[in-house]
């Protein structure tokens, strides 16, 4: 276990796309916050939110139509995946919530953090190709001891890239001039998931997520950072259970 600790910290320091990334994962080893487990954040969950199947939020609280994206109708190359699979690259998100919110909506700004093979992009682009003035800007740090970033995005269809602004790099990095001037219609968050990376996140995210505008943010059992976030505000955010993992949505008002 030590060992590899080490040839992780190796990892960061031999590249300087990480080196403000570690700074601040070392600062936060320093800094207290109150860590439950993800069985106690579930439980929290459970107890002061309804928790919902994707469509049935969609369909029967949000009047959303809900899509299935099929992205079989793309020709995409899959085979590299398994092997970025074995090296610890993530997978998709909840494809058919994001299709949705964002196909036949006034949505046409979007930020993502988070992308690894690209398929919450993918969905995404699919859903805004058609609409006129519409975005995707994404951001990405790229899993260390992965030599070939080129897997970052890889199933997104080329002709869909058009509208893609893909940033490799740390939040820390490039979020704050990304958000200069700038307001978004949905934010989509899936990157840093320690409680001190979301909660850094979170605000600014907020602070740029227009009225009316949706913000998602996945795997929010792992820590009570989304938890302690939406009561910081005194929100009222929808979860939805997906592949045994919970995802918030909240509507700014």
């Amino acid at each position: 276990m030590i060992f590899k600790k080490i040839n992780l910290f190796l990892l960061y320091i031999s590249n300087k796309l990480y080196w403000k990334h570690l700074l601040y994962k070392i600062f936060y080893k320093f800094i207290y916050y109150n860590k439950l487990s993800e069985t106690e954040i579930i439980k929290i969950i459970k107890s002061r939110y309804k928790v919902y199947r994707d469509s049935d939020l969609l369909e029967n609280e949000l009047n959303i139509k809900y899509f299935q994206f099929d992205f079989n109708k793309f020709n995409i190359d899959k085979s590299h995946i398994s092997n970025f699979n074995k090296q610890g690259v993530g997978g998709g998100a909840n494809l058919n919530l994001l299709f949705s919110i964002i196909y036949k909506s006034n949505i046409h700004n979007i930020l993502e953090t988070g992308v690894a093979f690209g398929w919450s992009s993918f969905s995404i682009l699919a859903a805004i190709k058609n609409k006129n003035n519409s975005k995707l800007v994404s951001i990405d740090l790229p899993y260390p001891g992965i030599k070939n970033f080129g897997y970052i995005g890889s199933v997104v269809p080329k002709k869909l890239k058009k509208k893609w602004f893909l940033n490799i790099a740390s939040d820390r990095s490039v979020l704050k001039k990304i958000l200069v001037d700038q307001n978004f219609d949905l934010i989509h968050y899936d990157s840093d998931k320690t409680y001190h990376g979301r909660m850094w996140a979170y605000n600014i995210l907020w602070n740029n997520l227009r009225m009316g505008g949706f913000f998602i943010s996945d795997d929010i059992s792992d820590n009570k950072a989304f938890i302690d976030f939406v009561d910081k505000f005194n929100l009222n955010p929808y979860i939805i259970l997906f592949k045994n993992k919970y995802i918030g949505l909240i509507i700014k008002k």
